[in-house]
This record gives C-alpha cells, structure tokens and sequence, in this order.
C-alpha cells in the first residue's frame, strides 16, 4: 500500500481552510496518509482553526513559523518529519479534487516518473467549481523537464510545488529541498527535480483555487525570484547549464519582458533571443542573470 504526507503550507487561510479541510477528508483513496501542517506565521486564527479542523484525522503534525517565511523554508523546515513514500503538496485558498492524489500517484506509476504535476480549476465566492480549459483527460510524459521549465510552454510548468504536484519523498531528499535562499519553492523545485527524474504532466483539473490564492504575490516579486531561482541553478550546476544555454538565454528576456510588454529596449533583445542562439558562456549568463537581478531588487 502506497503511503502519502500532505505537505499542507498556510498564511492566513482561515477564512477558506474549512473548504480546503472538507476538500482532503473526502480524497478518494486506499493509501496510508499523514497530513504535515505548516501555518507560515498567520496573523488571523489560521493555526487554531487548523488544530480544530484536523483533530479527527490520524498522524497530524502542525508546526509553526515565528516569522512569516515563505514556502521555501517551510517545506525544508519540515523534510525530516516527512514518512510517506509520496508527498502531495497542498498550498491555502485551494480546494482538492477527490481524486487527485490517485490520478498523481497513478500517473507517476505509468509513466515511470518520481513527479507529476496536474492542472488547477477555480472556485468562485459561491463555491461553484470551474474545471481548467486545458482538461483533456491525457496524461504526457515530459522527457526534458528543465528544458521545458525554462521555455515555459507548458501549461503550469513553473507551479511545481503547488496543490497540484505530487514527487516521491525519495526525489525530495535527493534534491535537498528547494533554494531557501529565495521565498518561492516552484521555480527552483521544478529545476532541482527535473535534474533527476522526468515529468508526468496530468491534462486534468486536480484542484481549485480562489481568485485570492492565485494573487498572493505581485508579478515583479514572482518573476524576480524566478530569475534567482534560475541564475543560483546554473551557477551550482554549470554542467547542466551548458546543455541549455540558449533557453537560459531566453528565459532571461522572456521573463523581463513579461514585466514590462513596453519596454523598447527589451522587446527587440526579447524577439531576438526567440530565434537567434546566444553562444555565451556560463559565467558570462549567470552575471548577466545578476545584473539584472540587482537592478529588479
């Protein structure tokens, strides 16, 4: 029998952790589950209310931060406790389908993979649930996931680490966590893990967020991290950087100037970088990726 821990991450869900709690006790399943509860130093009840709310399931841990952290710290604070052969991670202001864990661990099993990662729907004030657009029902195997992570044409690519991915705690370990060094987890999580293990991408709706939980942050502060995420990545593993330079390259502008559509001075580099490619070396990409990063800061 398979073993899961919900890796479950809170700031300030007190309000929608009810729909969340309701949402993980009906997950239709046959395997052994412990649940790993994070509250990331809320301000409202979201603590005391999570106490309440999980009482009647087996093997909860709740920890909490003292200072408001982030993800990153959170899932690497919490590594050692982790007893389940997979980990779904569950983000507050999500809703999980009932059969998501199942269709996760199902698609890994198939395809061979140590991850997968399914797609989000929507949940409005009334708690109506909207399924993604993109829900075709197929599962695809992504043989080169940093490459796909870095071209970002697959849908979600960049959201490992949230209510929709599930990687086994082997492939956590290995990959020593995320990059604490930077708030957000998906970026350097999805680099980390597809250095080992390729992708199952499940084209179904696996969970549903709020308009809320899809705001947390501001585009400038996700990009910014996603750019971190990336420059400490090729400068730790320059052997792998140098397999994908021109899609480093390309990150690079596509993410710049997804910040500013109307800069004149990036759209051209931005054109550029789509079809030409850049022969640079690494330490020549990681100081460009740095330069651009203190100038964002």
């Amino acid at each position: 029998m398979s073993t899961v821990t919900y890796l479950i991450l809170l700031h300030n869900n007190e309000q929608d952790l009810p729909q969340l709690v309701d949402s993980i006790k009906n997950i239709e399943c046959s395997f052994r589950k412990e649940y790993i509860i994070v509250d990331d130093a809320s301000t409202d009840n979201t603590k005391s209310l999570a106490q309440k709310l999980f009482a009647e399931l087996p093997r909860v841990t709740i920890i909490s931060n003292n200072t408001y952290s982030g993800a990153a710290f959170s899932i690497n604070n919490v590594m050692d406790l982790i007893q389940g052969e997979y980990v779904h991670f569950v983000f507050g202001g999500h809703v999980l389908g009932p059969c998501a864990t199942t269709k996760l661990i199902n698609a890994c099993l198939a395809l061979g993979t140590e991850l997968a990662f399914g797609l989000p729907g929507t949940i409005d004030a009334l708690s109506n649930r909207y399924k993604n657009t993109s829900d075709t029902g197929d599962t695809v195997l992504i043989e080169v996931p940093i490459k796909a992570v870095l071209d970002n044409k697959i849908q979600d690519i960049r959201t490992i680490g949230y209510s929709g991915t599930m990687m086994t705690s082997r492939l956590l370990t290995k990959i020593a966590g995320t990059d604490t060094s930077i708030f957000l987890h998906n970026m350097p999580l999805a680099l980390r893990a597809g250095k080992y293990s390729k992708f199952a991408s499940v084209k179904e709706t696996l969970y549903y967020a709020s308009e809320a939980s899809t705001k947390l942050y501001d585009k400038k502060f996700e990009e910014y991290d996603n750019l971190c995420a990336i420059s400490n990545f090729i400068e730790a593993h320059p052997e792998i950087a140098e397999c994908y330079k021109p899609e480093i390259y390309k990150a690079l502008w596509s993410i710049l100037w997804s910040l500013d559509k109307y800069n004149i001075r990036t759209l051209p580099r931005y054109v550029l970088s789509r079809y030409l490619k850049k022969n640079l070396e690494i330490a020549d990409l990681v100081q460009l990726y740095r330069d651009y990063i203190d100038r964002l800061g």
